[in-house]
């Protein structure tokens, strides 16, 4: 710590890290340092895209693939564009991603909340709220100086 900040205790120090200072995990080369993947560096997420649209596209080539050597282009050609596309894209400065765990977890977690790490459920029935309360009143104090 800087001897400024230690001198006074009631100096408050602040940091805001920007995103220019948060750097992304990218995968941009061959192991070992070998070489540049071509079209890289990518992101995390753009592996992700990019490998589950593959996938999606080759376990359902029976539906699309009716184009001939055309069929070989989409197959590239799209999951390397969703890829590219995902890199630009940004949700409230998150990645896309993060921002879709975020909303599978927040409509799949109890709408009530948890309580000890249980669901927590409404108790069943009215209950009424049985309580005394006391109100007195007080003349204000005079201050002296």
């Amino acid at each position: 710590m800087s001897g400024a900040a230690e001198s006074s205790p009631e100096m408050l120090v602040g940091r805001c890290y920007t995103r220019a200072r948060r750097h992304p995990l990218m995968i941009g080369k061959w192991p070992g340092g070998r070489g540049r993947i071509w079209g890289g560096p990518y992101t995390v997420p753009q592996v992700v895209v990019l490998a589950v649209s593959l996938a999606g596209l080759v376990l359902t080539r029976g539906l699309w693939a009716h184009f001939g050597l055309f069929n070989y282009v989409i197959a590239l050609g799209g999951p390397y564009g969703l890829s590219l596309l995902v890199r630009h894209i940004r949700v409230d400065g998150r990645n896309p991603l993060a921002v879709a765990a975020s909303s599978a977890s927040l409509m799949t977690r109890p709408s009530g909340g948890r309580l000890g790490g249980r669901p927590l459920r409404a108790l069943g029935g009215h209950r009424p709220l049985i309580g005394v309360c006391s109100v007195t009143w007080a003349a204000p104090q005079s201050r002296s100086r």
